[in-house]
């Protein structure tokens, strides 16, 4: 309130609200609504976000990485698995109806995740945060299934909340308005020549922004998924057409890329 803020964006964890897959822990529930009526009272719009980079342990075990004994209550397998993706893109949706209907009263503004590509690179791509997948030599055969699974999961929650959530808290008409928070950067060629930059280094650049900023939102908007990466949308996804009603920008730096 002293900070003048007329919002605040936080995410509910999806692990202490569900510990363990379908036990809800009202407790924590009841925690989050004490902290979004203390929000209003203060005048300030709450906007909830499902997903923050990190999971239940049960979603995606870190400790069993190649999911040994297949999809089971305490490890589905995560996003991507053949068996397990699916799953997970079902217990999201799940939870994002929990959220709506326990929060929809006095919430209509619902972020299903956040920086997505961000999140998946340091989760699947390169190992960084849990469960520490690392698929980037792997693009096509074992990236790209998280990618559409994620993705899946997005609207899978975004029909969840749009379902769930009945209630207009704020009076504009419409009771859940759901997007994402986008990552972004001024992605600019390394090395700068005269008449014009490296043509290698374009290319990079390209293949960054196409993988950043566009790979996601193209799908969501034209309704198809580039399945390899080059830019195209060849896998019809007609599910996922629509499926975004605003789109949140997070823009933190500028970067060289080389393509050498």
């Amino acid at each position: 309130e002293s900070l003048g803020l007329d919002s605040y964006r936080f995410s509910i964890e999806w692990a202490r609200v569900e510990p363990k897959r379908d036990q809800i822990d009202e407790a924590a529930l009841a925690q989050y609504g004490k902290f979004i009526d203390a929000l209003i009272a203060k005048g300030i719009r709450p906007m909830i976000t499902l997903h923050h980079f990190s999971n239940p342990v049960w979603v995606d075990d870190p400790r069993d990485l190649e999911c040994a004994k297949g999809p089971t209550d305490d490890n589905l397998c995560g996003f991507g698995h053949p068996q397990g993706g699916p799953l997970v893109i079902e217990e999201l949706a799940e939870h994002a109806q929990l959220i709506g209907q326990r929060f929809g009263d006095r919430v209509d503004d619902f972020g299903t995740v956040n920086e997505p590509i961000n999140y998946l690179v340091a989760s699947h791509g390169v190992g960084m945060f849990p469960p520490g997948k690392s698929y980037l030599m792997a693009l096509t055969e074992k990236f790209v299934p998280v990618v559409r699974d994620y993705l899946a999961g997005h609207v899978a929650a975004y029909d969840a909340l749009k379902k769930a959530d009945t209630h207009d808290a704020d009076g504009d008409g419409e009771a859940a308005s759901v997007g994402f928070s986008l990552a972004v950067a001024d992605w600019v060629p390394a090395r700068e020549n005269q008449p014009g930059d490296d043509p290698e280094d374009l290319a990079a650049r390209d293949r960054l922004q196409l993988f950043f900023h566009y790979l996601l939102v193209d799908a969501l908007i034209e309704g198809a998924f580039d399945n390899d990466l080059d830019g195209k949308l060849e896998e019809s996804r007609p599910d996922f057409k629509g499926k975004l009603d605003w789109l949140g920008l997070q823009y933190y730096f500028r970067a060289g890329v080389t393509g050498s």
